[in-house]
């Protein structure tokens, strides 16, 4: 799990990048958090 921010013509861009325990499937979700553990919460 991580957090992976970049800017793109001054926009920040955040996202969480985790893996699925079941499918092993790798996901980058949009979030505004700063730490996995908010936006793993923040996703459910």
């Amino acid at each position: 799990m991580k957090i992976i921010t970049f800017n793109i013509d001054n926009m920040e861009l955040k996202y969480y990048n985790c893996f699925c325990p079941s499918t092993k499937r790798e996901y980058f979700l949009e979030t505004e958090s700063d730490t996995c553990k908010e936006a793993k919460a923040m996703s459910f």
